[in-house]
């Protein structure tokens, strides 16, 4: 069962240091007692010397030694060691007045720990069973420092208010001493900044004198990070659009104060509104500095009943905002330092990162979700250059074994439209086995049979005596292929969106997305240099030339997937198990028990047939299905049919040479890669717009743009063709401006919206719906665009069949601004887990709960919202 990602007993109060005595157990265990006196040695440490310098004469005894000697440290420590004795010139005690001149020897005597009496060995033993009880351990150790895990409600430094219920009392039953006969090794270990009693989490600690000077030298310039993890009342007030983390600039005390806080988590609660989780990192070090930050944004930290008043003072002095009720916590503070950073005193270490096990599973979750991203990128990038790579490859395989393109023109256009088949198979398959089987498990067999599909058209061979043949051997390999191809859709999508958080889930998917623009320009620019490397075969040759540059072409449509190998041998991912684990598995004991209490169901839970029951869905459905449909006719019948189109704009001169050398007239491969490359900065303008401008508005502008595109090609057509030179160049960037809009536009928005609006139990499944939605649309632009400007241009003229196309396709875009303007919801910013229902939320008690942002829908931050069930509950689990 997996631990929850924030352990509710980890947070609670322990009893006040002045009850601890009374809390602690009455006998203890041995062992802690021999661990204690482990630290303590009758033999006196070892005496060091310093014998001073030119640039040191004239100056003050306590000066130098509290500069030279590691075990003093500071001034302040000198003048305590000179009033001892302990440090000496010319081995003779003097007045801490001393003025040192070059020459003289200074020594010092470090003195040895002293040792407790019996009755404090046992009261400190018993104190430390009882911390371990609370959650005290040891993260990291060696024989320099040490991070050790502070429960809540005892003092970090020990001192006279703090009696021994203090964790550097603690400290000599967890952490071995260091060699005895270490130079600066200090007699107790030393903890080197303070957590406040409340507070829980991470605090470091010295256990030599050189070590405590170093990492002391790194907390004053500010070169620790420190990450704290914090349950606030309400929503802190942070644009998503820009990246979901704020940067807070408060003086406080009257000195500057800085802060960063990021959202985690946001979930309902019926008494305050709503809860969130963040995480919180100080850039300065001032008292109670996240805690004042915290409630100057009107959102204090549950359980802080110091500031609660100064976070009311906050909201109401906002004008309008919500009031902060006054309620209070029975559970402590829910603060917790999860996270710390520092260079390692001994250069040779490097860096040390410790964490507790909330923020490491953060980081583990934050490399997954990178590791997950870089998975559905490179998938992106095989699907996108298979389906390109035919372009170029029937051509050449038409001249090799056909004799010309128009000879075998129905094999060709079965090979081509095979993938498209293949596609739509596989995007309903694979959606719903995505929900089934998980989002990881589908995508490793997508993949491979993606390679096998690939690797095998490229070994593609006539079938009987008929050469032309080869092309259908072509066509059942290619539709195998694009059955592996068509599954990539639906699971990369929804694998990039579920690993981001709502901040950032746009800008990533759309990166993921814009390796298809990579692939569309890399596949005529990896065609083109192997037929310039191995040549264009003989036209008519048949299988008497290998056609190496087609085979190479098609083959390394499988390399993506091989480099994908080594990173695909992860555990299931997304909804394993058919999206039906038990929310109890991803919740902390207490809240699962509250759950049980109340007899409400642990989260919501929806099937393909009761979701499309709901008419709610009806629309949605109809609105990224729809506008998939509509952008691919348009799309599509530009792609796949483009060496038509642009033989009409570059006029190509007619005849049965390959059209793949030559000038930028002739090669077709010169034409696609110009195309690419002026569609592909549209991909980077959704990367950065679509979590500031919104998916709808960007699908909306799109369509527009691209209706005015075709438009403008289509009306204008004739005269751009009869003005030379410039007006074929006008024609070439309107026709790139039409993929640059549809990069700009539905191309991305489609492939992110059906991620994002449907419940995730059937979440790839409607994806892939309506990825097959979009694939039969380009089947019918593919197979509706050649014949229908082929029959134009017979009637009419060739310059009316292509004139005509793009006003055909200027109607669809149109129809498709139609559509999104009446069906398309914007996600923007807004969680996906639990989308459907998280305006049906029962707010009335009870405990309300909403899953967690950036992808982690397994884990759930809930407080109850009745007190006194709140305190059972975690009695019960302390």
């Amino acid at each position: 069962m997996p631990a929850p990602l924030l352990a509710a007993p980890t947070l609670l109060r322990a009893p006040p240091p002045r009850l601890l005595a009374k809390t602690c157990p009455d006998t203890h265990d041995p062992a802690i007692v021999s661990a204690m006196l482990a630290w303590h040695s009758d033999r006196p440490p070892p005496r060091l010397h310093h014998t001073v310098t030119e640039d040191e004469s004239g100056a003050r005894l306590t000066r130098v030694g509290g500069s030279r000697f590691a075990p003093l440290g500071t001034k302040s420590q000198a003048e305590h060691a000179v009033r001892r004795g302990d440090l000496l010139v010319n081995g003779l005690a003097v007045e801490k007045s001393r003025r040192v001149q070059q020459g003289d020897v200074l020594q010092l005597q470090p003195p040895a720990a002293a040792r407790p009496s019996e009755k404090r060995l046992h009261a400190r033993a018993r104190f430390v069973e009882h911390l371990r009880s609370q959650g005290l351990r040891v993260l990291h150790e060696d024989e320099a420092v040490a991070v050790v895990f502070k429960p809540p409600g005892i003092h970090t430094k020990a001192g006279s208010n703090a009696k021994f219920a203090a964790l550097e009392d603690a400290l000599t039953a967890e952490l071995s001493p260091p060699p005895r006969d270490a130079p600066d090794a200090l007699p107790l270990p030393l903890a080197l900044h303070r957590l406040d009693v409340p507070v829980s989490g991470l605090c470091l600690v010295a256990k030599t004198r050189s070590a405590a000077v170093e990492l002391g030298r790194q907390f004053a310039a500010r070169e620790v990070a420190k990450v704290y993890h914090a349950l606030l009342v309400g929503r802190p007030p942070i644009d998503q659009a820009c990246g979901g983390r704020l940067e807070i600039r408060a003086p406080l005390q009257g000195q500057p104060a800085a802060s960063t806080l990021e959202v985690l988590s946001v979930t309902p609660h019926a008494q305050w509104g709503h809860l969130s989780w963040v995480r919180m990192s100080p850039l300065t070090g001032r008292t109670h500095q996240l805690r004042l930050h915290a409630a100057g944004l009107g959102c204090p930290i549950v359980g802080d009943d110091l500031y609660w008043g100064h976070a009311a003072a906050a909201r109401r002095s906002r004008g309008g905002a919500e009031a902060l009720p006054p309620v209070r916590a029975s559970g402590g503070l829910f603060l917790q330092s999860c996270g710390v950073a520092f260079a390692h005193p001994d250069p040779q270490r490097g860096l040390v990162q410790p964490a507790c096990d909330s923020e490491a599973r953060l980081r583990q979750r934050d490399s997954a979700m990178n590791r997950k991203l870089l998975i559905s990128a490179i998938s992106n990038l095989s699907t996108a250059y298979n389906l390109v790579i035919i372009n170029v490859s029937h051509v050449t395989i038409a001249y090799q074994y056909c004799g010309g393109a128009d000879a075998c023109s129905a094999q060709v256009e079965a090979a081509s439209t095979a993938v498209l088949v293949g596609a739509i198979l596989g995007q309903l398959t694979f959606g719903y086995i995505g929900d089934c089987v998980g989002r990881s498990a589908a995508l490793r067999l997508t993949m491979a049979l993606s390679l096998f599909g690939a690797t095998i058209s490229a070994a593609a061979v006539p079938l009987g005596g008929d050469s032309s043949s080869v092309l259908t051997f072509l066509a059942l390999s290619r539709f195998v292929l694009g059955v592996g191809v068509g599954g990539v859709y639906p699971l990369s999508a929804t694998i990039a969106t579920e690993s981001s958080s709502n901040a950032e889930r746009g800008r990533n998917a759309s990166l993921v997305f814009s390796m298809q623009g990579v692939a569309n320009l890399a596949a005529p620019l990896v065609s083109w240099a192997l037929l310039a490397v191995f040549g264009v075969p003989a036209t008519g040759s048949g299988g008497a030339d290998p056609g190496l540059a087609w085979r190479l072409a098609l083959a390394l449509g499988a390399l993506p997937g091989l480099l994908l190998v080594p990173c695909m041998g992860e555990g299931r991912g997304g909804q394993g198990g058919g999206a039906r684990h038990t929310a109890d598995e991803r919740m902390s004991a207490p809240i699962a028990a509250l759950r049980a209490e109340a007899g409400r169901p642990a989260g919501p839970s929806s099937t393909l047939l009761s979701t499309l029951r709901q008419r709610k869905y009806w629309s949605k459905l109809l609105g990224t299905a729809g506008g998939w449909f509509l952008f691919d006719i348009t799309f599509y019948g530009n792609s796949l049919f483009q060496p038509t189109v642009l033989s009409s704009v570059f006029h190509a001169a007619a005849g049965d040479a390959p059209p793949l050398q030559g000038d930028l007239a002739h090669n077709l491969c010169a034409q696609m890669a110009v195309v690419a490359a002026i569609g592909l900065p549209g991909y980077y303008v959704s990367v950065w717009l679509m979590d500031r401008v919104g998916r709808r508005r960007i699908q909306l502008q799109g369509f527009a743009c691209m209706a005015a595109a075709f438009a403008a090609l289509g009306l204008a057509y004739d005269s751009l063709e009869s003005a030379g030179a410039g007006g074929r160049v006008a024609m070439l960037l309107l026709y790139g401006l039409t993929f640059f809009f549809s990069n700009f536009g539905p191309n991305s928005t489609t492939f992110i919206l059906p991620s994002e609006t449907f419940p995730p139990e059937v979440r790839t499944t409607l994806n892939g719906f309506s990825a097959a939605m979009g694939k039969l649309g380009a089947t019918l632009g593919s197979s509706a665009f050649k014949p229908m400007k082929d029959g134009i241009s017979a009637a009419w003229g060739p310059a009316a069949g292509l004139r005509w196309t793009m006003l055909a396709c200027a109607a669809v875009s149109l129809a498709g601004f139609a559509l999104t303007y009446g069906f398309v919801e914007d996600r923007r910013g807004i969680a996906m887990e639990g989308a459907a229902t998280a305006r049906e939320e029962d707010n009335n008690g009870g405990a309300s709960a909403a899953p967690i942002e950036g992808g982690l829908g397994a884990a759930f931050l809930t407080v109850p919202a009745n007190a006194t069930a709140e305190a059972r509950v975690r009695r019960e689990a302390a």
